[in-house]
């Protein structure tokens, strides 16, 4: 095994995941798939180092595929072009990363993709994609659609936006917006978030007054608390995973009936795909273990990469993500499952609702 394979993976894999290192060590010699992450990144390490221990992690659930190896970077476009170089002249298969829209973009620039190559996040849509490059991530567009079509599949057709000054926010939004006028809904008004009570008392008056059915929170989860117990229960509300910051009852008390929209690694536990893989008892927050399941879909989605043939044309991969299937423009896109809060506590909608 080549001296940086090894050196690499010493560097970056604790102790607690030796078990997949050794996996990939032993099946160097028929390929390996290159994880390429920020993992000295001081903003992204933590979510870098979930995908890396998520895509370990399904290497050693799956004995017969592909080792990982795992290559480190920084945040340094140059240094993550290189390394990507670099791990094709080492000979993967294919590559996982890189995870930052930025990175993304600037390998479907200027990289020369060769192999297959799962981006973990959005490619810009100005930018002509190579043909070997594709995308997958944790984009929260494609929740806020997934919503707009349960609110249609319910006949609701008028709805009313709360939404905060932040990129993510509209994002949201305008997600929401396209989807929702093509299945034939309005947005009778678009509201700016606030922390006023006075302001927020006059919310549920401008609801009844636009005769909207329902309520959109565009908003993450301290914003969505605030604002929710001043619409009251007569209406739906709903809210992307954003909304689901905590497994504390007490923290989401104040979301009493909102609907929206996750993974089943965090909302179903017996979920045939979730009981295969370990939790990390480390991984203490949400987001976190968002990104590791995100690394164990992404080895799963790259292995079918390097088939003659993707099964995953013909079939959805029931993934711990969601349900896995082709997008537009080369990109994987998720269903995620349906659940609402009851005392606090996030359960599973019964009429579970899919494309």
């Amino acid at each position: 095994m080549p001296a940086i394979y090894a050196a690499v993976l010493l560097l970056v894999t604790p102790l607690s995941s030796l078990t997949p290192v050794s996996h990939a060590q032993e099946q160097l010699n028929t390929g390996h798939i290159a994880v390429i992450m920020p993992l000295k990144s001081d903003s992204l390490g933590r979510q870098a180092d979930a995908v890396r221990r998520g895509a370990l992690q399904a290497a050693a659930a799956n004995k017969e595929g592909p080792a990982v190896v795992v290559h480190a970077t920084s945040d340094d476009l140059k240094d993550i072009l290189a390394t990507y170089n670099r791990a094709v002249q080492e000979g993967a298969q294919a590559v996982i990363g890189p995870l930052s829209r930025t990175a993304v973009n600037a390998l479907a620039r200027g990289g020369k993709i060769r192999i297959p190559t799962l981006a973990l996040n959005a490619i810009d849509s100005e930018i002509v994609i190579p043909r070997q490059l594709y995308s997958f991530g944790l984009q929260i567009d494609s929740e806020a659609k997934q919503l707009a079509r349960i609110a249609a599949k319910k006949g609701l057709r008028r709805a009313l936006v709360v939404r905060a000054d932040t990129p993510v926010s509209s994002r949201i939004v305008e997600a929401f917006k396209s989807e929702w006028s093509e299945l034939g809904g309005t947005i009778v008004e678009q509201i700016p978030y606030t922390s006023d009570s006075t302001q927020l008392i006059k919310l549920r008056d401008k609801t009844q007054a636009a005769q909207a059915d329902l309520v959109l929170l565009a908003l993450d989860s301290s914003r969505a608390r605030t604002v929710r117990p001043y619409i009251g229960g007569a209406i739906s509300v709903f809210a992307t995973s954003l909304a689901y910051a905590s497994n504390d009852p007490l923290e989401n008390f104040d979301l009493e009936g909102v609907i929206f929209v996750d993974m089943p690694w965090l909302l179903i536990p017996d979920h045939p795909a979730v009981i295969t893989y370990n939790q990390v008892a480390a991984f203490t927050t949400l987001e976190i273990q968002r990104f590791y399941a995100l690394g164990i879909d992404a080895y799963r989605i790259a292995v079918e990469l390097v088939r003659p043939a993707l099964k995953i044309d013909d079939e959805p991969l029931d993934g711990v993500t969601g349900l896995v299937m082709r997008g537009q423009n080369q990109g994987f896109v998720r269903e995620l499952t349906p659940a609402e809060f009851h005392n606090g506590v996030a359960r599973v909608m019964a009429d579970t609702v899919f494309r």
